[in-house]
């Protein structure tokens, strides 16, 4: 699980910049197992760590949170049954 700072844009022009900046970068994480060292981050740890992550992100959206990207479903080839979770990104 990676976190980053909350930012609060000032202004529906710069949160649009922001998001239009954001959206591709969270994207383009790469997420790989850990032995990659190119990878942005690597598998969480658990079956249930994924779990606890996923509901996280649940909650965003059941609270009204607009989810523009969602790593979820992500599946890595090789990898099917490892506790993989692509970047997630709310507005």
């Amino acid at each position: 699980c990676m976190a980053i700072s909350v930012a609060v844009p000032v202004g529906n022009d710069t949160a649009n910049r922001l998001m239009e900046k954001l959206v591709p970068r969270v994207e383009s994480l790469k997420v790989g197992p850990s032995t990659d060292s190119s990878a942005d981050f690597g598998p969480l740890v658990t079956a249930q760590a994924l779990e606890r992550v996923k509901g996280y992100v649940d909650i965003g959206v059941k609270e009204g949170a607009n989810l523009v990207v969602d790593g979820r479903g992500f599946k890595m080839q090789g990898y099917e049954n490892g506790y993989y979770m692509g970047g997630c990104l709310f507005d």
